[in-house]
């Protein structure tokens, strides 16, 4: 839990998976603590060796321009680590400032990084890395 002038003003909740590290955020994502908070879990797992690290956002009401500098410095910090970042979750007020400065694509989750459900064939054989075919019109 992050404070400011003794309020709550954002939290972190960290957890870990075969696929990777999630940050999930609450609260408005802006100056002072709730920005180097997220900035020193997200450098601490890189440290780490953490390869893939996602941050969900969809209980971030808010970010102000240091929050969206926090987050561009991060996706470069990942980057120079050979690691990925994705962001799951924006929408409202958050969206919209990404988007407005046209970094919206930068954090939109890569749907082809989505776990694959297994799936037996029909002689009981996994199929989940089997090629598909398909024609583009």
């Amino acid at each position: 839990m992050v404070t400011q002038a003794g309020d709550t003003v954002m939290t972190l909740q960290r957890t870990h998976s075969r696929e990777g590290a999630v940050i999930a955020v609450a609260g408005a994502l802006t100056i002072g603590r709730p920005v180097e908070a997220l900035r020193r879990a997200v450098f601490e797992l890189l440290a780490r060796g953490c390869r893939r690290v996602k941050i969900d956002v969809r209980q971030v009401p808010y970010a102000d321009a240091s929050g969206v500098g926090a987050l561009v410095e991060c996706r470069k910090r990942a980057r120079a680590a050979g690691a990925l970042l994705i962001m799951e979750g924006t929408r409202g007020k958050l969206r919209e400032l990404l988007d407005l400065l046209g970094l919206g694509m930068d954090f939109a989750p890569a749907p082809a990084l989505a776990p694959i459900p297994r799936r037996l064939g029909r002689h009981g054989r996994d199929i989940a890395g089997a090629t598909l075919k398909c024609r583009v019109a």
